[in-house]
């Protein structure tokens, strides 16, 4: 917003600190079982869509529990994701990357309406 010339502007707001962050280990747990299937499947770093849905469930009900808004829980899932050790490649040809889809399911299951 734009503010008049004989106004100084208003302070911003001070920025949490990263230490001060909701811990989110559910987050990382749930890429961490997606990942131990993906190496498992038939081929190894395949994403099975039920265990992509799974996870995406498991991230937002840990993101709500936090009061994550969507984008923190996004971010989170990102940091997570390029956190993970051994984390496995993408296959050559692949349409669609592990990651984008359970960004997409994420998306999709935060704003599911829920009935509790």
């Amino acid at each position: 917003m734009l503010q008049p010339m004989n106004r100084p502007p208003e302070p911003l707001a001070p920025l949490t600190p990263v230490e001060e962050r909701p811990r989110l280990s559910g987050i990382a747990d749930a890429i961490a079982r997606l990942d131990a299937a993906a190496k498992a499947a038939t081929p190894p770093g395949h994403y099975e869509h039920a265990i992509l849905v799974d996870s995406a469930t498991e991230i937002c009900r840990v993101a709500r529990d936090g009061g994550l808004q969507v984008e923190q829980m996004l971010i989170a899932v990102k940091d997570a994701w390029r956190a993970t050790p051994g984390r496995v490649s993408r296959r050559s040809g692949a349409a669609e990357d592990g990651l984008d889809q359970l960004i997409t399911l994420c998306i999709r299951e935060y704003y599911t309406p829920r009935g509790d």
